[in-house]
């Protein structure tokens, strides 16, 4: 029996290299691979990064082993989601468990009172749609704003492509373009214009009458974006742009101000993220991408300073192997 060190498939032929992803075959003995148990079956395809991070923070939570994949060319291009949508995975052995916890976790969407649904045209007591903003968060609805500063890998980047198409011509003048872009009759994008060229463009997403995305140019070129993710007025999301495609993010994941993990891209790709301790700014964690899809973790798992476990995926993003480092 053949199995691929890399994407793990096996094969009875005695090929030189996988069938499926090139990489030379490594013989092993039948029955070495992973009990059924242990693979990944498909939990749930959610339609956006946003809904697929909140669901993975519940699972987290409850201690289920999970992965995220998405077909949008490690980040370049989000638009691809849509064809399938982001999954989320879970080991075939916490699948009913995970399923468990999902249903808990959905049932606990806020619901629309009153005053947020006469405002939105919503109706009171139904579950809250996305942009609503309810008066209080149980501990599972935070999970719906654990990372909700990541939709700037999906969202902020869709946005910022499409940006010129939305907001039409700069026209011939130094000022302010205004929009009502949800039909409300409150002005919620404004787009600001220095001799003919774009500066910056704010938007209020939720209707509360407050600035929500910041884009940034220089040279009608996107130079920088920052979102407030939370609608708690602070910005929870930093993206830094080179060329016009994203070079840097940095994300607060917890809503304190500070920044949690730095994501790094060439060309637009992701191929690397730090995750830093707050209090002492050391690396506890960095993950390493491949063709924009991860395929090593180090992890500082007692926060001494010194990575000691490495984690290694497969093509699928499947962890494989986990080692002790010395």
């Amino acid at each position: 029996m053949n199995t691929c060190p890399y994407c793990g498939r096996q094969s009875e032929d005695p090929v030189a290299n996988c069938p499926q992803c090139g990489t030379e075959m490594a013989h092993s003995p039948t029955g070495s691979r992973a009990s059924d148990s242990d693979r990944t079956v498909l939990l749930k395809a959610f339609p956006t990064e946003l809904e697929a991070q909140a669901a993975a923070q519940a699972l987290l939570a409850a201690g289920i082993p999970h992965l995220i994949a998405a077909d949008n060319c490690g980040g370049a291009f989000p638009s691809l989601e849509i064809y399938r949508g982001i999954e989320v995975r879970v080991q075939l052995r916490d699948l009913e468990r995970a399923k468990e916890i999902l249903a808990d976790f959905e049932a606990e969407k806020p619901e629309v009172d009153a005053e947020t649904a006469e405002r939105a045209g919503a109706t009171p007591g139904a579950p809250a749609e996305a942009g609503s903003v309810p008066r209080a968060w149980s501990a599972g609805q935070k999970a719906w704003l654990w990372f909700l500063a990541g939709l700037g890998l999906g969202v902020a980047i869709t946005t910022a492509i499409l940006l010129d198409s939305d907001t039409g011509s700069p026209g011939s003048h130094t000022g302010t373009t205004e929009r009502d872009l949800d039909g409300d009759g409150r002005t919620d994008e404004w787009v600001y214009w220095v001799r003919d060229h774009y500066e910056r463009m704010e938007r209020d997403r939720n209707s509360d009458g407050k600035v929500d995305q910041w884009y940034y140019y220089q040279g009608d070129v996107h130079s920088r974006y920052e979102e407030d993710a939370n609608f708690d007025g602070k910005a929870d999301l930093w993206l830094e742009f080179l060329h016009d495609l994203p070079a840097t993010s940095r994300v607060d994941t917890d809503f304190n101000g500070q920044a949690d993990v730095t994501y790094h891209f060439s060309r637009g790709v992701t191929f690397r993220a730090d995750w830093a301790d707050q209090d002492s700014g050391k690396l506890w964690k960095r993950a390493s991408f491949r063709n924009g899809y991860i395929f090593e973790e180090l992890i500082d798992t007692d926060r001494n300073g010194a990575f000691d476990t490495k984690v290694t995926y497969d093509a699928f993003a499947n962890p494989i192997q986990t080692v002790k480092l010395e």
